[in-house]
């Protein structure tokens, strides 16, 4: 699940305002209310857009992202990317960088739902709308691993890392991708990078855990994965972590 544990989720920061050409009046102000209630009452927020869509007739390109929001809040995570690619296919926002944006959003979601076949399908058309934004990269990658696809993971992933200033999650990701390869010398170099770059990362302590056990080093892998579960506390990380060290205590027993 490498790919799912560095995933940022995709519309609780920029990427909303973003897409909707960062106007938060759209739709009467019923826009700017969604994204506000959307980060505090998820339910609330689906009752106040159920009235909006039927009282008011709010449609168009804002309500629908209002609601893919509203959806991924709740973790309808495959409807929420319908609602994004309906966005796209019907036109409702003419420029192409918004499109490849909020396509992008919809190859998250259908990551999020563990649909990589879909989500690589997405992606795809959101690159040939913006090959520039370099996180659709990242995203494919990320896509690619879900279907076992990892030399072309990690053909996505040195195309980032090599344009971009190195980022800790896109190091992971890519050791992670040579894990799986069986290429471990060069896995272990990335997650040391990683680590240099941010000392207590939840998914490299947890990759070099990892590592270090298919080293049998088992002492040294229980070491990382406690220092995932405290460092790192309330994470899909540390839940993993949390389940090879009950793996190793079963063993020991």
């Amino acid at each position: 699940m490498w790919f799912v544990f560095s995933l940022v989720l995709i519309f609780a920061s920029a990427g909303a305002p973003v897409a909707m050409a960062q106007d938060y009046s759209l739709g009467g102000g019923r826009y700017k209310k969604c994204l506000d209630q959307v980060a505090t009452d998820p339910q609330a927020a689906l009752q106040s857009f159920r009235y909006w869509r039927e009282v008011d007739e709010w449609q168009g390109g804002p309500a629908l992202h209002c609601e893919a929001l509203i959806l991924t809040a709740l973790r309808q995570y495959g409807d929420a990317a319908q609602r994004l690619e309906q966005i796209v296919s019907e036109n409702l926002i003419a420029d192409a960088t918004l499109n490849a944006t909020i396509l992008g959003q919809a190859g998250n979601a259908w990551i999020l739902a563990k649909r990589g076949d879909l989500a690589l399908a997405t992606l795809n058309r959101a690159i040939e709308l913006n090959g520039k934004d370099l996180e659709l990269y990242v995203d494919r990658a990320r896509a690619y691993a879900m279907l076992d696809s990892w030399d072309l993971a990690i053909a996505d992933l040195d195309k980032v890392i090599g344009a971009a200033k190195p980022n800790a999650d896109h190091l992971v990701l890519r050791g992670t991708a040579k894990r799986h390869q069986k290429k471990y010398e060069a896995a272990r170099a990335d997650i040391a990078q990683a680590l240099v770059i941010s000392v207590n990362h939840g998914g490299a302590l947890l990759e070099r855990g990892i590592l270090k056990q298919i080293q049998g080093d088992v002492d040294g892998a229980r070491k990382d994965w406690v220092l995932v579960v405290t460092t790192n506390p309330k994470t899909e990380e540390a839940e993993a972590a949390q389940a090879r060290l009950q793996k190793l205590d079963l063993k020991t027993d």
